[in-house]
């Protein structure tokens, strides 16, 4: 008889021991899940700092660019008008930045986008893809004109024309860039607020 006693109070404990168990379980998982989307709505405060930092770079660059590609049409059209093809010396300046994509990178290892919508997370990675697009633009321009083939090989009316094509090209993927950005959903700035 003891036994039978012994196997019915035992049977009595396993349920409130069993409830313990996956409330605790369930009570961790529900903090850890809380700690993620805390840390995946930094990330996004981060991420938006990090644009922000970059849009006001790109600005900055098309300005400058824009200004360096308005001289070259005005230095093409008097050399132009008196007949002159060749220059002693000629500007070759544009501007570029340093574009951070660092937080972006961290916040896709940490997994950020199950915790926010489809489409800011599309649009912030459209925004990091037209970043690679200028860096590209940029360091194919400042290969192109301090090659050899650029200083020896082109008239200096064809030198001007290409390095004002190629800031063109640039102040064209920063108007797309800045336009995108402006653009983002108008619920994105929000999330520095709360």
């Amino acid at each position: 008889m003891k036994f039978k006693q012994q196997i019915s109070k035992f049977l009595w404990d396993i349920p409130p021991v069993v409830i313990a168990v996956l409330l605790a379980l369930g009570l961790n998982t529900w903090k850890e899940n809380r700690s993620e989307a805390a840390a995946a709505k930094e990330s996004l405060k981060a991420i938006i700092l990090e644009l922000n930092a970059n849009e006001a770079s790109i600005q900055g660059f098309r300005d400058d660019n824009k200004k360096h590609m308005e001289n070259l049409y005005a230095l093409l059209d008097s050399m132009e008008s008196a007949n002159i093809t060749t220059l002693e010396t000629s500007d070759y300046d544009f501007s570029f930045r340093i574009l951070s994509s660092s937080v972006w990178e961290t916040s896709q290892t940490r997994e950020i986008a199950k915790y926010h919508s489809p489409d800011i997370i599309r649009d912030i990675a459209k925004l990091y893809n037209l970043q690679k697009l200028i860096d590209g633009v940029w360091q194919t321009h400042l290969t192109k004109i301090t090659s050899t083939e650029f200083h020896t090989g082109i008239t200096t009316t064809g030198k001007i024309e290409a390095h004002r094509d190629l800031l063109e090209i640039s102040v064209n993927i920063a108007d797309v860039y800045l336009e995108a950005k402006k653009n983002l959903d108008p619920d994105f700035e929000k999330v520095l607020n709360d």
